[in-house]
């Protein structure tokens, strides 16, 4: 099967595709399962107050759980057995809430209704912020009355680790702890985060994957781009990429421009560029 672009833009559109991560993925396909289970009542389900730690290196797929979740929460048909979205695809799972949810208007809040429910997704990039007045603004979404009354909100900050350690203390505890939104933080930089605010949360580190599970997946999004691969590169590939699926992405893209062949070569020649 041949899919558009390359294997740098690859995105997951079921939980099953995710390897290593175990229990980063059963986390949030628990959340998921209620919310799929309270959604025909129209009881809001959601974790209000919830705050979840995502730690981890960079390219690990912390981000990209994130934005399946998103859009599994918001997909109007998501499969819970198959852990998929929709085929269709709905208006709300075709969206990349990280990616497009702060065009333009940086943190744009969003409504999508879900049946009954109304999801607010408020995502926060902390790599585009310039001030402490900026975030301030932000966060003052988060506190509005107005929009906590319309349904669940869901913020996502992601790479957290690039605030300043007062605005940690000052800004974000005072957030989370008088809010009933469910924040999802993320960060691959664990040293650099403020300790109060990691322990009011939820901590999930990230896991890489068994050799053999990473191998299989490189062949598996392999054919997809309609790229070959010699044995030998695809172990080697795994190894250089440090079992890091968006590394290993990266080169896939290379092989893909230089022939359309994953070759030990390539694999050799090639450097990590994060």
């Amino acid at each position: 099967m041949h899919v558009m672009g390359t294997p740098q833009s690859y995105r997951v559109r079921s939980f099953k595709e995710f390897i290593g991560n175990a229990e980063m993925k059963a986390y949030f396909l628990a959340v998921l399962a209620s919310f799929l289970l309270a959604r025909q009542t129209g009881v809001n389900p959601l974790p209000k107050g919830e705050r979840v730690m995502l730690m981890g290196e960079s390219r690990t797929g912390k981000t990209e759980m994130v934005n399946l979740f998103l859009q599994a929460v918001s997909c109007l048909e998501f499969n819970l057995e198959s852990q998929s979205l929709c085929k269709l695809p709905c208006r709300n799972c075709a969206y990349n809430f990280h990616i497009d949810g702060d065009a333009g208007l940086f943190a744009e809040f969003s409504a999508l209704t879900c049946s009954n429910l109304v999801i607010n997704h408020i995502p926060i990039d902390c790599t585009k912020l310039t001030s402490a007045a900026q975030l301030k603004d932000y966060l003052a979404l988060v506190s509005d009355k107005t929009i906590a009354s319309q349904g669940t909100t869901i913020v996502f900050m992601d790479e957290c680790h690039r605030l300043a350690r007062w605005n940690m203390d000052h800004m974000i505890l005072k957030a989370i702890e008088q809010s009933q939104a469910f924040f999802i933080l993320a960060s691959a930089e664990a040293g650099q985060l403020e300790q109060m605010l990691i322990n009011r949360c939820v901590v999930l580190s990230t896991e890489t994957a068994e050799p053999d599970e990473f191998e299989n997946w490189i062949i598996s999004i392999s054919n997809q781009y309609d790229i070959q691969c010699e044995a030998k590169a695809v172990i080697a590939l795994g190894k250089k990429a440090e079992y890091k699926p968006g590394l290993a992405l990266n080169c896939l893209t290379k092989a893909m421009r230089l022939g359309g062949v994953l070759t030990e070569r390539i694999v050799q020649e090639w450097r990590k560029e994060i």
